[in-house]
């Protein structure tokens, strides 16, 4: 027989039923877990108010409804657990129960989670992004091409460039130093790009002031997606460093270039070891040949945007590099699959 329950905030305990013995007796308290005896304490109390398994009259109901407090619930609990025969004290402040999920929710349906996750197998969009802004170009280029690559006549404008700038005359000698072989030079680039899923609408070529060759694009893509992207394309690693972020490639997989980011969403291609020197040429702000009388000539990124369209348009400069009198002005060539026109220098 189970003893007496102790008297809850003046209410006389009652023995429990005679069929009521032990907590198998009492299903709703059998419970081990503290989220289940949670919720068995919960109908417990609830079934006090009917005298369900307490044993509790109707005519508790009100005073027992009027029981406020922690204290007052736990007593109620304790009475409850003694009616039915455990000595478990479940915690008041146990965990509630997990909520259940139907078995019917798509998987999809409630909060999700937040972040970007993996990175390493996302790729940049396939925008056709132009370069933009020619103006920050260095002034002291030698040489800067621009390459309209949704021109369908790109690659034949490029082979009639090569082809004339070794046989027509008056060509400036830079231009023949500088651009006999760029119909090869771009196909390979293009290949690259391909494997790396980058399809950018133009492509920008600069010789340096000691002749370093540099192809430059714009890829408005998530750096840390466009890092992976190329790291899986070329087998470059990269790193930052005090000046940026820069990527190198690995020896054994042949990949020719460092890649330098820039800013405005700029990638520059650069010769292997030469990354972190020609990111400072790139970003610098080399003053153009001066004309005289505290005149400058124009530079390299101004010329090329006056030209008229063409599948190439082709600014040259560099003292003592062009036929004849050498002007310190920049000379420019456009090109198209069947011609190549070699234009005037400006009016200085």
């Amino acid at each position: 027989m189970s003893a007496p329950a102790p008297a809850v905030d003046g209410l006389a305990a009652t023995k429990a039923p005679a069929h009521i013995s032990t907590t198998s007796d009492c299903p709703a308290l059998a419970a081990t877990d503290a989220p289940t005896r949670y919720a068995a304490r919960r109908r417990v109390v609830n079934a006090a108010t009917s005298a369900d398994c307490l044993g509790l009259t109707a005519t508790h109901a009100p005073a027992l409804r009027s029981v406020v407090g922690r204290l007052a619930a736990r007593a109620l609990v304790l009475a409850a657990l003694a009616a039915c025969g455990s000595r478990e004290v479940p915690p008041v402040d146990a965990a509630p129960a997990p909520v259940s999920v139907p078995a019917n929710m798509p998987p999809e349906s409630g909060p999700q989670a937040q972040g970007r996750g993996d990175m390493s197998k996302e790729t940049c969009t396939q925008a056709q992004d132009v370069l933009g802004d020619l103006e920050w170009i260095p002034a002291d280029a030698r040489l800067a091409a621009l390459f309209d690559l949704g021109d369908p006549g790109v690659d034949d404008a490029a082979a009639e460039l090569a082809r004339a700038t070794a046989t027509t005359p008056g060509m400036p000698v830079v231009a023949a130093l500088g651009l006999g072989f760029v119909g090869t030079q771009l196909q390979i680039l293009r290949r690259h790009l391909a494997d790396a899923a980058l399809t950018p609408r133009e492509l920008l070529l600069l010789h340096g002031p000691g002749g370093d060759v540099v192809w430059v694009l714009r890829v408005r893509c998530d750096l840390g997606v466009l890092q992976a992207a190329l790291a899986r394309a070329w087998g470059v690693t990269s790193r930052a460093t005090a000046a940026g972020p820069i990527a190198e490639p690995d020896p054994a997989r042949g990949f020719p270039h460092d890649l330098v980011f820039l800013g405005d969403d700029r990638l520059a291609l650069v010769p292997a070891g030469a990354g972190g020197k020609l990111r400072r040429w790139l970003e610098g702000q080399a003053r153009p040949p001066e004309l005289g009388a505290g005149r400058h000539a124009e530079t390299p990124g101004e010329a090329l945007a006056r030209l008229e369209p063409a599948p190439i348009r082709v600014v040259l400069g560099g003292r003592g590099l062009l036929a004849g009198d050498a002007p310190a002005a920049p000379r420019t060539l456009r090109a198209w699959p069947d011609r190549v026109a070699l234009d005037a220098a400006p009016a200085g």
